[in-house]
């Protein structure tokens, strides 16, 4: 509310002919044609009036006016514009009322796109940093155990990774194999032993890149586990789902490796364990025909490439949300919220909840590992074109990798434009297209990567705490 300057007392009055003028500017000096000492007396007294009460107030500067500013004219004209705001604008100013769509906080996208950017590319970065730690020790161990001085290639490196894996399990295997045979009635320990060869045994000739996937679906059976509990589900639906709405963006990351369901839990870890080994063969395949930089290892490559098809896959499903699906919802409500105040006041009530639960999507949270999946699924259909998959339920009618992929999108694609709500169809499709993306530039990315962490390597080597640390170990 603004505040003006009282009136000049009736013992000293400037000798005008004063016009009535519309509230609140009753007094103001603008209107008027003063006399040069009229004006000094004037502006003097509102000086004094503005430092004893502390009053801010404009006063505009003295000027001569025409005599079209005269009070005869002011009657005839309409009231002049003056510097401030009129009284209208300032009663719209404290009345102001927002409307419902600016009440109504927009879910924004910028946290959840650096922490899905920077995650993918930590992710990338820590992992070849790893690749690159475990080709040094190849090295060595190949140079140690060489007759020849020779550089080993990269076919060579995996070779030996896979033997030396295979022999550091397969140490402790045989001790328990016979220690169960030396302790345990021989009744049993026969059985035992077979037991443990048949379990182990498989381990011991996969591949890492079925590893990689054995060790992840175990990391989802033991957070599907913790969905078994009661008494956690409030903290596992805040932290291990992700909710557009919630404004979370660790969430994009947890809800990768979290599954509810059964159903969904094993469907996600047999694809998980098929399409992410076939990904990792054609890690290796690349790592032998690249003479750019030694690689030992596969392993680290396809955890990153999970860990970012996961995130990139939320992170889709995130944009969509927040700025289609959430705008549309709203000005679907806005219109059937109008539509009711159009009807009477008796059935407003009444039929205005089930008229915008009706004309709204409801946004659901999501979970579960599909993108990463669909990546991987995507990956293996153009690395290997002529291979022949088999539903679950039809294993006796496999066709041809590239059909099931272009079905399975061409769904998801579907599900996206219809709005069925069943699956998170945008995030499959954001994982399909990292899957594709990365098959056409993952090399390049994955050589820059480790390049990187060879310099950041280096340049943590050189500093003078890691040479102290250094020198004191020695």
């Amino acid at each position: 509310m603004l505040r003006y300057p009282p009136a000049p007392p009736r013992s000293w009055r400037p000798n005008l002919l004063v016009t009535r003028v519309p509230a609140p500017y009753n007094w103001s000096i603008s209107r008027f044609c003063l006399s040069s000492a009229t004006k000094l007396q004037l502006q003097k007294y509102h000086e004094r009036t503005l430092h004893s009460r502390q009053v801010t107030v404009g006063l505009r500067q003295f000027s001569s006016r025409s005599k079209a500013w005269s009070p005869r004219e002011l009657s005839q004209r309409d009231t002049p514009r003056t510097s401030g705001p009129s009284y209208e604008e300032q009663l719209d100013r404290v009345n102001y009322v927002r409307s419902f769509a600016e009440r109504v906080p927009v879910p924004g996208v910028r946290k959840q796109v650096l922490f899905a950017l920077l995650g993918s590319f930590t992710a990338f970065v820590l992992a070849a940093g790893m690749t690159n730690y475990d080709t040094l020790e190849l090295v060595q161990t190949f140079r140690d155990i060489s007759l020849w001085r020779t550089e080993p290639s990269n076919r060579e490196l995996l070779t030996l990774n896979k033997e030396v894996y295979a022999d550091r399990v397969r140490a402790p295997i045989i001790r328990m194999v016979n220690e169960i045979g030396y302790t345990w009635p021989q009744s049993i320990a026969g059985f035992a032993q077979w037991a443990a060869l048949q379990v182990v045994s498989p381990i011991i000739g996969s591949d890492e890149g079925k590893r990689i996937c054995w060790a992840i679906g175990a990391l989802n059976g033991a957070v599907f586990l913790l969905w078994r509990f009661k008494f956690l589900k409030p903290f596992m639906m805040s932290n291990f789902t992700h909710h557009p709405l919630s404004g979370k963006a660790f969430t994009m990351l947890t809800s990768t490796f979290s599954h509810e369901s059964l159903l969904h839990y094993l469907f996600n870890a047999m694809a998980l364990a098929s399409f992410g080994a076939a990904t990792a063969v054609h890690f290796r395949q690349r790592a032998v025909e690249s003479d750019t930089l030694p690689e030992g290892t596969v392993q680290w490559q396809l955890l990153a490439f999970i860990v970012a098809g996961g995130l990139l896959s939320s992170l889709t499903s995130h944009l969509v949300t927040a700025r289609i699906i959430y705008p549309q919802m709203l000005a679907r409500f806005r219109s059937s919220l109008t539509q009711n105040l159009r009807d009477s006041a008796a059935r407003a009530t009444a039929t205005g909840a089930n008229t915008a639960s009706k004309a709204s999507p409801k946004i659901l949270p999501s979970l579960g590992i599909s993108g990463a999946v669909y990546s991987a699924f995507i990956y293996t259909a153009l690395a290997y074109p002529d291979t022949h998959i088999s539903l679950i339920f039809l294993t006796g009618f496999p066709i041809p990798i590239a059909w099931g992929a272009a079905g399975l999108v061409t769904v998801d694609f579907l599900g996206a434009i219809r709005g069925w709500r069943y699956m998170d169809h945008f995030a499959h499709l954001g994982g399909a297209a990292f899957g594709a993306f990365y098959y056409a530039y993952g090399q390049q990315i994955w050589e820059r990567a480790r390049i990187l962490a060879l310099h950041v390597w280096s340049w943590w080597l050189d500093t003078p705490a890691s040479r102290d640390n250094r020198g004191n170990s020695i």
